[in-house]
C-alpha cells in the first residue's frame, strides 16, 4: 500500500518509508561516502585507484547509456552535502615497540565517586598527592566541553588560558584528545621544566593512551609526541 502524500510516491520508497529505511537512492549514496571516505584513508588498498585516480573510459565499453565513474559519483555527493576528507598525518605503524609501550598515570582519586563525595575531600586528596608525588612537577590541566554552544576545550598552565574550538559535530572523546595532544605541543615549546604532569578529567581518553595498538589517530599522534619528547611527561586523573 503507498503512502498518500503531496506528491507521487512509488510503492518500492512506500515501503521503505514504512519500514523506517532509506530510499534504494539514498541508500547508495550513502554506501558510497562510506567506502570513499574508507578508501581515502587506505591509499595502498586496490579499491583507491578506481576513486582518486583519472579513470579513462573507452567509449566503445558504453554502448547504450553514460556510466558515471565511481569517481565522479563520489566527488559530486562529497560537494552535494559539503563533506571534506582531507586526511592528514595519518599514522599507520607507531614506531615503539608495543611490548615497551607504557605511560605513567595516576589514578587514585578513582576511588571516590564524585557524585557521592564531597568535593572538599577530593580535592584535599588532589594537594595531597600532588605534595607528596608531584612536589617538583610543571602541572599542566586540560578540559574540554561539548553543548548546544559548541564544542572545545582548554589548556590551563600557571596563568596561561589557552582556549580552542572545534567544529559543532565533534565528539567530547575527540575534544579530549585535543586538549591532552596540544597540551603536550605547548608543553614541549614552552617549559623548562622536564618534570611534566597533565591532569585531565577524561579517564576514557587517558586510558586510549595505555593501549599500544590504537586505531584512533588522534591517540597514535599523542602517543607519537610522548614517544619523541624528551620531557618525562606523566599523567593524572
Amino acid at each position: 500500500m503507498a503512502i498518500i502524500t503531496d506528491t507521487i510516491v512509488s510503492h518500492i520508497d512506500s515501503i521503505f518509508c514504512y519500514a523506517v529505511e532509506l530510499p534504494l537512492k539514498l541508500q547508495r549514496e550513502k554506501d558510497i561516502l562510506i567506502y570513499g571516505i574508507k578508501r581515502k584513508s587506505t591509499p595502498n588498498h586496490i579499491g583507491y585507484n578506481s576513486i582518486f585516480q583519472n579513470q579513462n573510459i573507452n567509449p566503445t565499453n558504453i554502448i547504450r547509456k553514460k556510466i558515471t565513474p565511481l569517481h565522479d559519483t563520489f566527488s559530486h555527493l562529497c560537494t552535494k552535502f559539503k563533506i571534506h576528507t582531507s586526511i592528514k598525518n595519518k599514522i599507520t605503524f607507531q614506531k615503539f615497540p608495543p611490548w615497551l609501550w607504557k605511560i605513567q598515570l595516576n589514578t587514585e582519586l578513582t576511588q571516590y565517586n564524585k557524585h557521592e563525595t564531597n568535593p572538599t575531600v577530593i580535592i584535599s586528596h588532589f594537594k595531597e598527592i600532588i605534595q607528596n608525588k608531584y612536589s617538583n612537577f610543571s602541572q599542566i590541566y586540560t578540559d574540554a566541553s561539548k553543548s548546544q554552544h559548541g564544542t572545545g576545550f582548554a589548556i590551563i598552565k600557571d596563568e596561561t588560558k589557552i582556549l580552542h574550538k572545534l567544529p559543532q559535530e565533534s565528539r567530547i572523546f575527540t575534544a579530549e584528545n585535543y586538549a591532552l595532544l596540544e597540551a603536550i605541543r605547548y608543553i614541549n615549546l614552552t617549559s623548562s621544566n622536564n618534570n611534566i604532569l597533565i591532569v585531565n578529567d577524561s579517564f576514557s581518553a587517558l586510558q586510549a593512551l595505555q593501549n599500544p595498538f590504537s586505531t584512533n589517530e588522534i591517540t597514535q599522534n599523542i602517543q607519537s609526541e610522548l614517544y619523541s619528547t624528551k620531557k618525562n611527561i606523566e599523567f593524572m586523573w
